[in-house]
């Protein structure tokens, strides 16, 4: 009985280690979703930089493709980046199948955000503010500041309130929870920005256009540190791994570049499928089969062994 139990436990803690395996990026095969406005379409990388191929094209209905967002299902939301109401936010599965047009009459659409509602951000760079849909693309409202102008990437912090790159402004703008601007967040040391992501420590990474810098700023809103000073040209969206990992879209390039949390490069991606890469998105995780069969065969077999050593 002594060895059942023994073993019992050797099996849970096998069981208890794949569930924090599958955690993490690399057992879920996670994947980085990248637009790509030169050939209307999204490409698909793992987070090493392997070419997995295009996720949706302009067959399925992107052009000019710009901001992309992930929500908790695994849906897939890409920004159509046209003007004078012809903009629109395409949707699609997990697996890139397209579900056809999620929201439309935008100007200039570009960067996307989702909250923990799944309600879905969408900056409209012509027409200055930021608009608000529901989970079923419903127009919720609108977003808008006194200094905000031609709006592009944006993040949310961990209590909710809204962050928005105010390209030609040179500021980041906050909005509360309830959608309520309160002024600028940063309006120093940013020149162009685009891309927006926060760090396991609250700290907003900036992806600055005009140098091609990464830098940093506090919870406070404090300037913090460069993590990437120049050398990248014009650059646009940024995204963060589990791991801290930042990446980022360098458009003058043809390259996603992968910096790690103190900013050493650790990958450039590229693909013969696309030009101009906008934006990036961590794309859902989804465990592979055979984790699942690992994990119901480990839990058959612990039961296996209790039913045994009760009798």
């Amino acid at each position: 009985m002594l060895f059942q139990i023994n073993f019992l436990r050797t099996i849970l803690r096998t069981v208890a280690t794949l569930s924090l395996a599958g955690m993490t990026a690399s057992a879920f095969g996670q994947t980085i979703l990248v637009s790509y406005a030169g050939n209307a379409t999204v490409e698909k990388f793992s987070l090493t930089g392997s070419d997995l191929g295009t996720f949706a094209n302009g067959f399925q209905g992107l052009n000019n493709p710009a901001g992309i967002a992930v929500d908790s299902s695994g849906n897939v939301y890409v920004a159509n980046s046209l003007d004078s109401g012809l903009g629109s936010i395409s949707k699609f599965s997990s697996t890139g199948t397209s579900l056809g047009t999620f929201a439309s009459g935008l100007s200039l659409p570009t960067g996307i955000a989702l909250d923990t509602a799944g309600n879905v951000f969408v900056a409209s760079a012509a027409t200055h503010q930021v608009s608000k849909f529901s989970s079923s693309g419903t127009l919720l409202g609108t977003l808008s500041a006194s200094g905000l102008n031609s709006p592009s990437g944006m993040a949310f912090d961990s209590a909710g309130n809204l962050y928005v790159a105010n390209l030609s402004g040179n500021t980041i703008e906050k909005f509360s929870n309830t959608g309520v601007s309160v002024g600028a967040f940063v309006t120093s040391n940013v020149s162009g920005p685009t891309g927006l992501a926060f760090d396991s420590s609250g700290r907003l990474l900036v992806a600055n256009s005009n140098t091609g810098a990464i830098i940093r700023f506090t919870a406070g809103g404090a300037f913090d540190s460069t993590l990437v000073a120049t050398g990248l040209g014009t650059i646009g969206g940024l995204m963060i791994d589990a791991n801290g990992n930042v990446y980022v879209a360098a458009e003058n390039q043809d390259i996603v570049a992968k910096y790690s949390p103190s900013g050493s490069l650790l990958a450039q991606f590229s693909t013969s499928n696309g030009t101009s890469p906008g934006y990036v998105a961590l794309a859902a995780a989804i465990p592979e089969p055979s984790t699942y069969a690992v994990w119901v065969g480990c839990l058959l077999l612990a039961g296996a062994i209790l039913r045994r050593g009760r009798k």
